[in-house]
């Protein structure tokens, strides 16, 4: 009776082997879902929401004030700020937290420096055709001829 009391108390815990195996099936499952997680992807998406949004407030910007607004784009960020005349510009400072208006990301197209103008009616210049910017990860906006109107493509 002794021997049957015994079996059934040790009976409560698992075994060293029991653990080690279930340590191995984790350890598996983590190899198979880990590269599934992209961080760069989320990081890109970010970015590509940042960007369309810092062109509609640029757009905004501009109509609001009455001041002609610049953004400048090279491949490693954009910046907004006023540029009146070419001798007199300042920057804006950013709408949701401290600084300028400027932002840091992977921009693939255009390659070379690109300077957009938003007049103080918040029309895009030069108005002769739409400007397409593409983010690492695939992400497209493209800034309406014209009206300025900025979307995210993809």
């Amino acid at each position: 009776m002794t021997g049957r009391k015994n079996f059934q108390m040790s009976q409560h815990g698992l075994t060293l082997l029991e653990m080690l195996l279930i340590m191995v099936l984790i350890g598996a499952l983590a190899a198979v879902v880990w590269p599934k997680i992209n961080i760069d992807g989320f990081q890109d998406y970010r970015f590509a929401n940042e960007l369309t949004q810092a062109f509609r407030d640029a757009r905004r910007i501009a109509s609001d004030t009455g001041k002609t607004v610049c953004m400048k784009l090279d491949p490693d960020g954009y910046e907004v700020f006023f540029c009146h005349d070419p001798d007199d510009t300042y920057p804006i400072p950013h709408p949701s937290r401290p600084g300028d208006y400027s932002g840091t990301g992977n921009i693939i197209d255009p390659k070379d420096p690109l300077e957009l103008k938003f007049n103080p009616l918040g029309l895009h210049q030069p108005v002769d055709a739409a400007v397409t910017v593409t983010i690492r990860g695939g992400h497209t906006i493209e800034i309406q001829p014209i009206t300025g109107y900025a979307r995210t493509l993809r």
